[in-house]
């Protein structure tokens, strides 16, 4: 019998989902931090010291998942555009692809670590 996963690709649920359950109760998540003015009136009033070791986990363990099944929150995610056109017939099988997924997954990725020799950099 075919095992079938259901993956919805969202990398900050991702993230999230690798914090330690033990973040709560560090004292690093209930001392104060100045806000950051980011553009305009946005401004971030958080931190996660350890975010680039958490974004390399969720990466390995994305790619140790056994996909099947595909599904992002946006077509473009996992090329839905490319398989199927309007007035296609109903084909379950063209959400099976597991290679597409292990490069969607590689691609975001190269763009992190791409960023993070910037942002090391500066």
């Amino acid at each position: 019998m075919l095992r079938t996963s259901l993956l919805l690709f969202a990398l900050g649920l991702s993230v999230t989902a690798q914090q330690p359950a033990s973040a709560p109760s560090n004292p690093n998540w209930t001392k104060p931090f100045p806000p950051f003015r980011i553009i305009g009136n946005i401004y971030w009033v958080g931190r996660f010291p350890d975010i680039s070791q958490a974004y390399a986990r969720s990466f390995r363990a994305q790619k140790d998942l056994k996909i099947d099944v595909w599904l992002a929150s946006h077509a473009g995610q996992f090329r839905l555009h490319d398989k199927y056109k309007p007035g296609d017939p109903y084909n379950p099988d063209r959400f099976m692809d597991p290679a597409g997924y292990l490069a969607a997954v590689e691609r975001q990725e190269k763009a992190y670590l791409e960023q993070l020799a910037r942002e090391q950099k500066r």
